[in-house]
């Protein structure tokens, strides 16, 4: 019997600690694929560990509802059986496919829009063979709307909408998951800790010991690249 295949999905806001939560992840033997976002040294400085054909397809399918990333009004009603939703099924799962042909068991996509869209990632994970779990990355909403207002030009009162809806989202469309919730402050705290009650929660055994990716995991998290507190 082939060993169950498991897609861990990263959930969070913008400027919640997801970069840096995924790159953990990876390290501990979460396949990422290739093609990721560059680095940007005045937003993420370490990388985004954004897989470029997701944002790709998660633009043209919130555009195609007549939504962005920066829209806090809830997706259209019934969305998830509509029309608009079938003809990027297809493309979801050859993403999958193509990204992920060479990991074994484990694996991890990230992207904030993944909130706003989650069951039909979750549908398409399943179509493409894999087990979805959920990681629902927080952080302060006052931490969020600032670093988000430095980063892009939206008035306080529209961030804090922006990470209600991420947030809400997240949390309502992944109760049927097995999930988890990881603290960006945390993470930062004791990342070895965390990470185990990770995998105790999912049901995962990390490919790479939290010892063995220790140095490698140090040098990926940098306390002093949280700007706001």
């Amino acid at each position: 019997m082939s060993e169950e295949r498991i897609l861990i999905l990263v959930l969070g806001m913008h400027r919640s600690g997801t970069s840096v939560l995924t790159r953990v992840l990876n390290l501990l033997g979460a396949d990422v694929g290739q093609d990721l976002l560059g680095a940007r040294q005045d937003i993420n400085a370490r990388g985004f560990w954004e897989h470029r054909e997701l944002i790709a397809i998660n633009e043209k399918l919130l555009s195609a509802l007549d939504r962005s990333w920066y829209d806090f009004r809830p997706l259209p009603s019934g969305v998830w059986t509509g029309e608009t939703i079938a003809g990027f099924q297809d493309q979801a799962v050859s993403f999958l496919n193509s990204a992920f042909a060479g990991a074994a068991t484990l694996a991890v996509i990230k992207d904030p829009r993944l909130c706003l869209l989650l069951p039909f990632w979750e549908s398409a994970a399943r179509q493409a063979g894999w087990k979805p779990v959920v990681v629902l990355a927080t952080r302060s909403p006052a931490e969020v709307g600032a670093s988000l207002c430095h980063r892009d030009p939206l008035t306080p009162s529209s961030a804090d909408l922006l990470w209600l809806r991420y947030t809400g989202d997240s949390e309502k469309s992944s109760r049927g998951l097995p999930r988890v919730c990881v603290d960006y402050a945390g993470l930062l705290a004791d990342w070895k800790t965390t990470l185990d009650r990770v995998g105790a929660a999912l049901g995962i055994s990390w490919p790479v010991s939290t010892g063995t990716a220790s140095e490698a995991v140090s040098q990926a998290i940098d306390p002093g690249l949280r700007h706001q507190q």
